[in-house]
Parts: C-alpha cells; structure tokens; sequence
C-alpha cells in the first residue's frame, strides 16, 4: 500500500477534493516519492496487516554467518511480525512454544532474535548451513508507516508535482524504462532529514 493517500498530496497542493483531473499523475508521483524513501532509508515501512498466509514469507539464514557471538540471529531486514522459526533442524516453533527472544524485547521492528537459555535449542543446521534457519514474519519495519513517514510521503509527492514544469531536470527524479528510479540530486531538506533519521545503517551478516 501507499504511505500516503492522493487526498493528503491535493491537500497540500490546494486542488479541490472534486477535481480529478491529475489524480493518476498524483498516484504517479506517490509510487516515486514512496520509492525514493525507501532508497533513501534502505528500509520498508508497511506490510499488509492481514492474518492470511500470504501476508508473510520466509527468509533463510545461516548459523556461521548471521549468528553473533552470544547467540544472537542477526536479521538483514526490518521484521515487523515474528511468526515462527526453525532452528535449522527442520522443526517449526511459534510464539506459543516460548523459545525465543527478541531485539528489541517488546516492539518492532526487530532486529535480532535469540534462542532461550531454558529452551535447551540451539541453531543448527540440516542440510545446508547458509539457509537452513527459517524466519517466517512480516518483514517490513511496521504493519503502517510512522506519521513522519507519510509526511514525508506526502511532502515529496507534493515537490515531485510542483516540479514536473520546471526546467531543471537535476531537481527531478528519472524514472528509466525498466521503472528503477534514479535519485534526484537534491531533496527537500525536511524529507532528508526525516529519512536520515530513519536509514538503515547495517545491509546483510554480521
């Protein structure tokens, strides 16, 4: 879903509720700032907030890469939901079983996970140590982007718009044939500092 709606965006730019005449270039303009953000975070922030098994999936790590000295399972994305895992011996825990900890304790996103001391588990692996643990979640940094986030959203959407007549093409996004965005040169310095505040520092193992 969008982080911000085209109603927040025509808010900000004054157009009336009934005119749709840009709505779709707006909806345009949303997809690239949203896009932007999370270039800019290295980060996701929302994922469906739904029950159905399609609303997770299933990231594999490895005990000597992504393990830490004290027992830590080290993630390389932000994950709102813990669902369940496997330690790497091909059984599946949930939260019912009581086998886990995590980090932070008791909010998201999380960004480790730790096996209880009084569980007598351990990771391991089966077959294939760099993909054998299995964490099932919603990996995303929240089931619904921060406030800030959507201003943001809503804050370069309304630039992006307001730039599409200028003529300096470098305060612009590019939007290539494949559909990847490239970064303008310069955001506005709200949103900067709001994703600064956000970006993810640590990419991949420990």
């Amino acid at each position: 879903m969008a982080y911000a709606a085209t109603s927040d965006v025509k808010d900000s730019l004054g157009i009336p509720a009934c005119d749709n005449t840009d709505d779709t270039l707006i909806a345009d303009y949303i997809t690239a700032a949203q896009a932007i953000i999370e270039t800019e975070c290295r980060r996701v922030f929302e994922v469906s907030a739904g029950t159905c098994d399609d609303d997770y999936s299933t990231r594999h790590f490895s005990m000597y890469e992504d393990v830490d000295e004290n027992g830590w399972l080290m993630l390389d994305r932000d994950l709102a939901v813990l669902r369940t895992i496997d330690t790497g011996d091909g059984t599946e825990y949930d939260s019912a079983d009581g086998v886990w900890l995590t980090d932070p304790r008791d909010d998201a996103p999380i960004h480790a996970i730790k096996l209880r001391a009084d569980s007598s588990l351990y990771w391991t692996y089966t077959t294939e140590p760099d993909d054998d643990i299995a964490i099932e979640g919603k990996w995303a940094y929240s089931e619904t982007p921060p406030t800030d986030i959507k201003h943001a959203t809503t804050r370069l959407a309304t630039w992006l718009y307001r730039q599409k007549d200028a003529g300096a093409d470098l305060d612009r996004p590019v939007i290539t044939a494949d559909g990847s965005v490239i970064l303008p040169s310069k955001l506005p310095a709200d949103v900067a500092e709001i994703c600064f505040r956000y970006r993810r520092t640590k990419i991949g193992s420990i």
